[in-house]
């Protein structure tokens, strides 16, 4: 009796494309992160304020001061990258600065340098070149 019969609006098809946003990341932080597809291939300088996934391929340099760079199993990175917190589950050619921490996980492969205070190896990550997790007031003085 009380039932409305008209057509309810239908919601436009979004396809396959994950939504991403309003995510927590590790410090709790709310906020949007950007995804590079596994059919992107970007050259040259990625810079910003907000986290981000690769999946694709980049060449140069990625500086993101205070986010978290996440190299997915399908990333392939020949760049210097500069983050908070980098993640690697692909791979990964370069020098990797993380303000806070560098974490190769059991799928992350690296050839290049780390810097960052804290670097956690995953047992079957794969990693040639050097660590550094010296303290910042030293770095200063020399």
């Amino acid at each position: 009796m009380w039932e409305n019969d008209s057509p309810k609006p239908s919601t436009p098809d979004r396809g396959t494309f994950p939504l991403v946003s309003n995510q927590q990341d590790a410090a709790g932080r709310n906020g949007d992160r950007s995804v590079i597809g596994s059919s992107i291939t970007i050259r040259g300088e990625l810079s910003g304020t907000q986290d981000v996934l690769i999946e694709g391929c980049i060449e140069g340099q990625l500086s993101l001061t205070g986010c978290n760079i996440t190299v997915g199993k399908e990333g392939r990175i020949k760049a210097d990258l500069l983050a908070r917190v980098i993640h690697v589950d692909g791979l990964v050619e370069g020098l990797l600065r993380g303000e806070e921490q560098i974490l190769l996980s059991e799928t992350g492969r690296v050839r290049g340098k780390l810097i960052a205070p804290q670097v956690i190896l995953k047992e079957g990550c794969s990693f040639k070149g050097t660590v550094d997790m010296g303290d910042r007031t030293q770095d200063s003085t020399e």
